[in-house]
């Protein structure tokens, strides 16, 4: 796979970690790729796959990781690519959501390898960020 701003090519991915190319997964890839992270409820209700079919999707590819859990304040686990290091802010009187740009937590890769004793790297990560909203704030 691509870095989200470049070309993503699933069926490659699938195959470099030895999954094979289904249909189904195809659809939960694509469609975490434009809408952002998603549980397989959301997956089920905004595609053609059952419930049941997008879970055991996210957690094959999750498995596989090509998916990484989402940050996600409340509800069913969120999962989105892996190469989309997502960083949010939410309010927490309303529950509205917000991705960041980029939040130059890349150096803390190697700050994260120097006091981890059993890992060699660092593949993805996430920031949930909790504040309240302009709205909120005049309330």
């Amino acid at each position: 796979m691509k870095s989200c701003s470049g070309k993503h090519d699933f069926k490659e991915a699938l195959q470099d970690v030895g999954l094979r190319v289904t249909s189904g997964r195809l659809s939960v890839l694509t469609s975490l790729h434009q809408r952002g992270a998603q549980s397989a409820d959301e997956l089920s209700s905004t595609s053609d796959l059952d419930r049941v079919t997008a879970y055991r999707a996210l957690k094959q590819l999750a498995s596989a990781g090509i998916l990484v859990p989402a940050p996600h304040s409340e509800g069913a686990l969120r999962y989105e690519l892996a190469d989309h290091h997502t960083e949010r802010i939410t309010c927490t009187k309303c529950g509205v959501s917000e991705t960041l740009p980029d939040c130059g937590l890349k150096k803390a890769h190697v700050r994260v390898l120097k006091g981890a004793h059993s890992f060699k790297e660092v593949r993805a990560h996430s920031v949930e960020f909790f504040g309240i909203c302009n709205t909120c704030v005049l309330v």
